[in-house]
């Protein structure tokens, strides 16, 4: 799989570092950007995306990957991420968190994640997901349905980072990457995120 990525910001960075370590990837093209050396020679500085297969990051004519609804692979990102996990619970009422960086918190309901996280209070909600504001350089997904909690703790950019190019990672897919949920969390696990999982004590 040949992936080209839109360097705009750090998040769509990360993405691109993680896609030159993973065997499933042959080719990593930066728009406009030179890698660095330590990449490779899998990685290069391209000017446009043809013969690349998908583009992390807005586009048209080309399959391609955002963190939000806007892509052909959508919502690959911490709410997608919330999705997928959810679908590996089977309790009637599945619970959602996520946090997004904000410098105001939320006035809802706390929200339990793991330490250093701890309780974080909700704000809105998109997708089925609760975003809950939090300053710092973590970000966080819980998933609960009353018996078992499933959750993922990681600094804020190596996690965008990993679910975006996890998303490029289903190229051939259109639509929210929980559609395929095993196939994308596989690929988040492999790029080095680690999925906690608790046992809920309903006594």
């Amino acid at each position: 799989m040949r992936v080209a990525t839109d360097p705009v910001d750090e998040v769509h960075s990360r993405a691109a570092a993680s896609l030159v370590s993973s065997p499933l990837v042959s080719a990593v093209g930066l728009i406009d950007k030179a890698p660095p050396k330590s990449w490779g020679e899998r990685a290069t500085k391209i000017s446009g995306t043809d013969g690349f297969d998908v583009l992390v990051g807005p586009a048209d004519g080309i399959p391609n990957v955002t963190p939000d609804g806007a892509g052909t692979i959508a919502f690959a990102g911490l709410t997608g991420l919330a999705r997928s996990l959810a679908t590996r619970l089977s309790g009637d009422r599945i619970q959602m968190d996520r946090t997004v960086t904000a410098p105001e918190s939320g006035e809802g309901p706390f929200a339990l994640f793991p330490e250093p996280l701890g309780a974080v209070r909700r704000a809105t909600r998109s997708e089925g997901v609760m975003l809950c504001p939090v300053q710092g350089s973590l970000a966080g997904v819980v998933v609960g349905d009353g018996a078992r909690s499933l959750a993922v703790i990681d600094d804020v950019l190596f996690l965008s980072g990993v679910c975006l190019a996890a998303g490029a990672l289903l190229a051939g897919h259109t639509g929210p990457v929980w559609e395929r949920a095993e196939d994308y969390l596989d690929r988040v696990q492999s790029m080095g995120v680690l999925i906690a999982e608790a046992v809920i004590d309903g006594s």
